[in-house]
């Protein structure tokens, strides 16, 4: 099992550098140390071993699973799912739109993709609705929010995700540089964002503070 983590973590590492659909299996196999049969040996392909690396990131997707059990305080666990999936995207060694696209080019060997993110929609789009019968968000469609919400997160992601593969050229650094400097305060803007519309008597700055408090969210002081 140790050669297979070693795989992962060079997998991981190149995939830093290199979009996923611009990876080779014999890259990977480089990459790890490895001819190109032993690779075989532990992952049958790129889909295989990708799936093995998103195992160690659901860091949103297990809060939502928690936090879809609690009842009450609807505002604060939305914010909190939104905040940390910012986070678990930021955190990913791909970019969130190369897995998407690699998924949809690969549905069968990447099932669990689907499973996972028709997860947290189905979480969040409960989270809206009861949050509209408690008469503490505002929303006409649950669905349609849930996916605008999705979209800014994931499109932030994006920008980091490029942002950090040009932050060492000084003809393109300058894209989004703040984005790299703190995915935690990229992550307070999208939930601000998120709830600040959403909430009929938004106090967004009192969910940040009780989300933190009852570690809802991922800390800030982790390095980012």
């Amino acid at each position: 099992m140790a050669r297979q983590a070693e795989i992962i973590d060079a997998a991981i590492a190149l995939f830093a550098r290199k979009p996923f659909r611009d990876t080779t299996m014999s890259d990977i196999a480089r990459a790890a140390g490895l001819d190109q049969s032993s690779l075989y040996y532990w992952f049958k392909n790129k889909e295989e071993l990708l799936e093995a690396i998103l195992q160690k990131s659901q860091s949103s997707m297990l809060l939502a699973s928690r936090i879809s059990a609690l009842h009450g305080e609807k505002p604060l666990y939305l914010y909190s799912i939104v905040y940390s999936d910012v986070i678990m995207m930021c955190d990913l060694p791909v970019d969130y739109f190369d897995l998407e696209a690699a998924a949809l080019a690969n549905p069968d060997r990447l099932e669990s993709f689907f499973e996972t993110y028709r997860t947290l929609r189905e979480t969040m789009e409960k989270i809206v609705l009861q949050g509209v019968e408690d008469g503490d968000l505002s929303s006409a469609d649950p669905a349609l929010t849930v996916s605008v919400a999705l979209s800014l997160t994931e499109g932030l992601q994006h920008q980091y995700h490029r942002a950090l593969a040009t932050n060492d050229n000084p003809k393109t650094s300058i894209w989004n540089r703040s984005l790299v400097l703190s995915k935690h305060q990229v992550a307070r803007l999208a939930a601000d964002t998120v709830l600040g519309s959403l909430m009929k008597h938004p106090d967004v700055a009192s969910l940040y503070e009780e989300a933190v408090e009852r570690e809802l969210i991922p800390s800030s002081q982790d390095c980012d």
